[in-house]
Formats: structure tokens, C-alpha cells, sequence
């Protein structure tokens, strides 16, 4: 599973510098990584959780709350439908994929 506190910069080169006084403290980072629509770097803090200082590379990337409405309500369905059926959320999961892929044609 993968958690993870994200922290949203002002630019690149703000994640640049983070990441540069981030390791000349012994701090180790992990990127940039360019996701071509965020721009992100990954480290610990020292209770070992898992942080992302992050800037958008395309300013409108977030800006789907319609869509991300719908997706959450769909995970709802999904744990819902897991939890009342006794199966797992991947078989469950699959079930949603392959729906929504057989929507399609």
C-alpha cells in the first residue's frame, strides 16, 4: 500500500531547492519525478512517513471534480460491495474494470 503525505510548491525550482537542502541534510530523496502533469520529489520524515513536495507542471490537472465525484463514488460502491459480498476488494475491482470496459464498445 502506498501512503503519502503530499505537499503542493509554488514551481520546479521550488521543488529544486527543497530538494537540495533536503539532502545536504542527510535526507534521502527520491526524483524529481517529472509525472508531466505534477512535478515531484519523495522523502521520509523521521517518523517515517512517506512525504511529497509536489508543484503542477499543467495548472488545470486538477481541476476534474465532476470525474473525481464520480470515481470516489464508485470506490464507495465497490467497498460497499465487497464488504456485503465477503470478497476482496481486487475481485471486486476487476468486476468495475471489466464493466466499464464492455461499456465501451
Amino acid at each position: 500500500m502506498f501512503q503519502h503525505i503530499a505537499l503542493e510548491v509554488d514551481s520546479p525550482a521550488t521543488v529544486e531547492a527543497w530538494r537540495g537542502w533536503l539532502t545536504s541534510n542527510g535526507v534521502d530523496v527520491v526524483g524529481p519525478v517529472d509525472h508531466k502533469i505534477i512535478y515531484s520529489i519523495y522523502f521520509y520524515d523521521p517518523n517515517g512517513i512517506r512525504l511529497e513536495l509536489t508543484t503542477p507542471i499543467d495548472r488545470t490537472w486538477n481541476d476534474n471534480a465532476e470525474p473525481a465525484r464520480a470515481s470516489l463514488g464508485e470506490w464507495e460502491v465497490v467497498k460497499a460491495t465487497a464488504r456485503a459480498s465477503g470478497r476482496d476488494l481486487v475481485s471486486v475491482l476487476a468486476d468495475l474494470t471489466r464493466a466499464r470496459s464492455h461499456s465501451r464498445h
